[in-house]
């Protein structure tokens, strides 16, 4: 929907009522007004115009920055080098970036509202089950080792780092690939 359409739809609405109100509340009034009472009320009118033509340029100015931040941030979700996933509260995706998608394997919009967890190699659930179930009692932030399948065949070791949202109502969740760590720990170890 094209917002300044909608902006101008429900300008107008709104016009149209304030004229409808006002023509109820006022025409008994202005008919016992004196001709300087009538002068003195249209340049009180005049003032008030002013003040809510300037009031809404600073809105516009103020929206338009709003948007400008909204862009800004939207695109260091999308784009940072990390791989950034909110969850719903029952486990789904409801949100991820390009590296969380190229984590998995798939594209964004296939991931959306797909099961984190099934991502998630059989041997690290228990891990990641608590690791939710810690997320979800608001012991945050937490972290975790896990394993992650990105295709049928093959699994990347990551880390989980996860808080609950200040509304409570889903997990934000930042994973990063530490296969190649991994691998240099264990052979140094070896």
């Amino acid at each position: 929907m094209n917002t300044k359409a909608s902006n101008t739809d429900s300008s107008g609405s709104l016009r149209k009522k304030t004229g409808n109100q006002l023509k109820q509340r006022v025409s008994e009034e202005v008919a016992s007004l004196s001709v300087n009472g009538l002068l003195e009320l249209i340049e009180e009118l005049k003032a008030q115009q002013i003040r809510l033509e300037l009031q809404n340029k600073e809105l516009l100015l103020v929206n338009q920055q709003y948007e400008r931040e909204k862009e800004k941030y939207a695109s260091l979700f999308d784009f940072a080098p990390t791989a950034c996933f909110t969850l719903k509260i029952n486990g789904e995706i409801e949100e991820l970036n390009h590296a969380g998608a190229r984590m998995l394997g798939s594209d964004k919009k296939s991931l959306i509202n797909a099961s984190f967890s099934q991502f998630v190699a059989d041997k690290s659930i228990p891990v990641y089950n608590t690791f939710i179930d810690k997320l979800s009692k608001g012991n945050s932030p937490q972290t975790c080792d896990v394993f992650i399948r990105y295709d049928n065949e093959s699994c990347i070791f990551t880390n989980l780092t996860g808080t609950l949202s200040p509304e409570e109502n889903h997990f934000l969740l930042n994973a990063s690939d530490i296969t190649k760590w991994k691998k240099a720990e264990n052979a140094l170890k070896e």
